[in-house]
């Protein structure tokens, strides 16, 4: 995948290429499998203990869980306006659980999103594989 010329210039992002990895299917239900089994499903109840994904990118994460437990709530938060306009055509995903917002910045608090009003526990999840200088990958 690749920023847009959009995002470059509306996010004030270094105009070099980056590298940029998705989850897999099997990946996100073998967390979820391992979830399950470590916390009884009082602490991590599918029907009351959201998901959050930080950095959602094309929104795999959030297809996957809506298959694997189509009960469990969740939000996606994804900086790139562009990964953002792909995840929200994905049938099986709400478009209005998808936020496009930096959520290092703080000008989103995902931490107790109105998206999300459950009490805590939630489950966080990152999968960072954007990198925005490739010649370090060969040092």
């Amino acid at each position: 995948a690749s920023k847009s010329s959009t995002d470059v210039e509306s996010l004030n992002l270094p105009p070099e290429p980056f590298i940029y990895g998705d989850v897999t299917l099997p990946g996100v239900g073998s967390i979820l499998h391992s979830l399950r089994l470590k916390f009884p499903s009082t602490t991590l109840n599918p029907e009351s203990t959201p998901f959050v994904d930080l950095g959602s990118g094309s929104g795999l994460a959030l297809l996957a869980v809506k298959l694997i437990e189509p009960a469990r709530p969740y939000l996606g938060i994804e900086l790139l306006p562009s990964l953002v306009d792909v995840s929200r055509t994905i049938e099986e995903v709400d478009p209005e659980k998808i936020v496009q917002a930096d959520f290092l910045d703080g000008s989103y608090d995902w931490w107790s999103s109105s998206l999300h009003p459950h009490p805590r526990p939630k489950i966080y999840f990152s999968h960072c594989t954007v990198v925005f200088d490739p010649p370090q990958l060969s040092r």
